[in-house]
């Protein structure tokens, strides 16, 4: 009777054991450049042998959950195919044979990708502001719309920061209000701009501004601006 119970239980350890490794996981992730080191977005990654896959995102970047005993990723892009092997490693970088054309880059910078857009600004050269503005390259921006004065008119030089995903960028420019009832305004901004691969937008800016006036209460003169630009790029 012992014997039985003791082959019993070996028997359903054995089995309790098979199941726990067949669902054991692992994480990969790692990043596909092209020959030239450009990350490569919308590759398809699996493990070999299996339907199940994730796409690499804008910085070439994927991360995917793999059983224990995947050896392998496949990796798919257009009518390439490669096969790499794991063994051991959690980070798995690759490099495919191919390289991107111009056009296949730009998707890579936001302000190239999404030209056209709409702002909104708190503060700055007014109370309040809306605006139009297009993207002529990822270095410069012309904006109009309607503020708290009248019209505006202006034009934005970026300086991007050669991070990874070219979303950030300081910029500077002028900004001109073209009142219906006050006096005209001249606005020159300092900022930092921040554009995501989705469109979304956000800007902070301190700023120079004619003309100056006394400020009564402060016994100052008024000549500095602040603002917060927000907004979507489409």
């Amino acid at each position: 009777m012992k014997a039985i119970i003791r082959k019993t239980v070996v028997f359903v350890l054995a089995i309790l054991a098979t199941g726990i490794s067949a669902f054991a996981q692992k994480t990969i992730q790692g990043i596909v450049s092209d020959s030239k080191g450009n990350r490569v977005e919308k590759v398809m990654v699996s493990p070999a042998g299996s339907a199940d896959s994730v796409l690499t995102n804008h910085l070439g970047e994927y991360l995917l959950e793999v059983s224990d005993s995947c050896s392998s990723l496949v990796f798919r892009y257009e009518s390439e195919k490669i096969r790499e092997d794991i063994q051991d490693r959690k980070v798995v970088n690759v490099t495919l044979p191919i390289f991107l054309s111009e056009k296949q880059l730009l998707s890579m910078n936001p302000r190239l990708d999404y030209p056209l857009g709409v702002q909104f600004t708190i503060a700055g050269h007014s109370l309040f502001a809306l605006s139009l503005n297009y993207f002529i390259s990822d270095k410069q921006s012309f904006e109009l719309g309607l503020c708290g004065r009248g019209l505006l008119l202006g034009t934005r030089r970026y300086f991007p920061l050669n991070d990874v995903g070219k979303n950030m960028a300081l910029y500077t420019g002028l900004i001109a209000n073209l009142p219906l009832d006050t006096d005209f305004v001249a606005y020159v901004p300092f900022g930092f701009h921040i554009l995501s691969h989705n469109g979304m937008a956000f800007g902070i800016e301190v700023a120079g501004r004619t003309p100056v006036s006394l400020d009564q209460e402060m016994g100052v003169f008024n000549f500095l601006g602040f603002g917060i630009n927000f907004g979507f790029q489409f």
